[in-house]
């Protein structure tokens, strides 16, 4: 699909876990295609959900494989809370131990698969909706069992790994807010390195803001598809001059 839609360079950024990298890069090798490292992290900010790009030459290391374990232990943690609440009003879901042994970490997604295979969903993403539906992001106040973002883009900077805010512009109603201007700068002071500034859902008007914002604080622009699967968006192109300084600090040709 990427070799088909032209695409030179992609990132991989699964979510909260790196086992996709080299064999997607295996797979775009022979296309002539550049595989950037990386992954999505599900963190806390402000009592907030984000999501943080890292990207890295070396991922495999011994600074993001604790991280990324205390990752896997809050979300499975949000998952039980969300599991609990979902059975309280008369969901009739499986044992939460039987949606925890179908995958070696669980998330909410889980629960949310388990809503479309009990009938309540047609699939994961409207399980989601459900869920997102009941604010139980929020009811349930999971952002403050999530790792701190501060913690993630401190061990980024330990590897030289840089940080970046991901689809600041979209917002899930129950779980994900646009982020302010405040927020964006107190993400800035923590250390954040740059803004997926350019997404599909975003407004022009938000892409203005989150340019004016990236400029005045020298901060990495980068281009998103939120692709994550074969069910899920395709991937999307962008022109390369959209995010020049952050392809060139990959040694990227523009």
């Amino acid at each position: 699909c990427a070799a088909q839609k032209g695409l030179a360079v992609i990132a991989v950024t699964d979510h909260n876990t790196m086992e996709n990298v080299e064999a997607v890069a295996s797979l775009a090798r022979p296309h002539g295609i550049r595989v950037i490292p990386g992954i999505e992290l599900d963190l806390a900010f402000q009592g907030k959900y984000w999501h943080l790009l890292l990207y890295g030459k070396n991922l495999q290391n011994e600074h993001l494989a604790p991280l990324l374990e205390r990752i896997h232990l809050s979300n499975e943690l949000s998952a039980h809370l969300v599991h609990q609440e979902m059975l309280r009003r008369d969901y009739h879901l499986p044992p939460f131990e039987v949606i925890k042994a179908l995958r070696p970490t669980t998330h909410v997604a889980d629960v949310a698969q388990a809503l479309a295979d009990k009938g309540y969903a047609s699939d994961a993403l409207s399980g989601f909706a459900i869920i997102d539906g009941m604010r139980l992001t929020y009811e349930l106040d999971l952002p403050s069992n999530m790792v701190p973002m501060a913690e993630a883009i401190e061990v980024a900077h330990q590897e030289e790994f840089l940080a970046i805010l991901a689809h600041p512009g979209r917002a899930v109603e129950g779980a994900m807010e646009i982020a302010s201007e405040e927020e964006l700068i107190g993400m800035i002071e923590i250390g954040l390195d740059g803004l997926e500034a350019y997404y599909p859902s975003h407004t022009q008007e938000q892409i203005a803001s989150f340019l004016k914002v990236a400029r005045e604080h020298k901060l990495f622009i980068t281009c998103g598809s939120d692709s994550h699967g074969p069910n899920h968006r395709l991937p999307h192109s962008w022109p390369a001059g959209l995010c020049r300084r952050f392809l060139e600090h990959w040694e990227v040709k523009v």
